[in-house]
């Protein structure tokens, strides 16, 4: 199980299997760029926006939908 599918089922979200990949390579681009998995959708790189940011962590709404609410329609394996 990876990373990201760990912290999904810890909080209870589900992953956005459609996008998942293209997420997946932002961070690790950010990660190799800036020395952390800053979230590819936002402009600013501070601890707020490290992956799960801040906004998921608080209140489980991922700003560029790696994670989603438990079965939503858009979930794909």
């Amino acid at each position: 199980m990876e990373w990201y599918e760990k912290y999904a089922k810890i909080v209870g979200v589900d992953v956005n299997y459609e996008i998942k990949d293209l997420i997946l390579e932002g961070l690790e681009r950010n990660l190799n760029k800036y020395g952390a998995r800053y979230c590819p959708c936002r402009i600013n790189r501070d601890k707020d926006t490290i992956c799960p940011c801040t906004k998921m962590r608080q209140d489980k709404e991922c700003h560029c939908k790696l994670f989603m609410p438990k079965n939503n329609q858009t979930r794909v394996k």
